[in-house]
């Protein structure tokens, strides 16, 4: 019996297809109102996201420039830090799981589903982990 291994790109095919499926089923096992948020996040992102690249939104991504410093404030960061600053000021059990879900949609989404648009837009040339570089790199 002869075993074939798969690419790597192959796998990686079959791990973005399962990934969410996975995520979404065990975060229901924590709670339905979290994974509910988490789709909405995830969903308004990818809409948002898309409209952005095809020229039909207003929204600009937010880029702070400094001297010679540009700071690319990226989804999942902005999310990031409402969520470190909930749990920085002692916050975090008022406010509803839902929310918690869909901050964790919209980073998960940003992540996830941003990474093949960094060769294709001119917002999106700094891989989506890119946060500060240099101005004109």
């Amino acid at each position: 019996m002869e075993v074939q291994f798969l690419p790597g790109a192959q796998i990686m095919k079959k791990i973005k297809k399962i990934a969410p499926i996975c995520f979404l089923g065990l975060s229901s096992l924590i709670s339905l109102l979290f994974t509910l948020g988490f789709g909405i996040g995830y969903s308004l992102g990818k809409f948002f996201i898309k409209r952005i690249y095809e020229g039909k939104s207003k929204l600009k991504p937010i880029i702070l420039y400094i001297r010679n410093w540009e700071i690319h404030f990226h989804h999942w960061f902005i999310s990031l830090l409402i969520l470190l600053s909930f749990f920085l000021s002692g916050i975090y059990s008022r406010i509803p799981i839902i929310f918690y879900g869909f901050l964790g949609g919209l980073i998960f989404q940003d992540i996830y589903w941003d990474r093949k648009l960094h060769k294709k837009h001119i917002y999106w040339m700094k891989k989506w982990y890119k946060i500060l570089s240099k101005r004109g790199l």
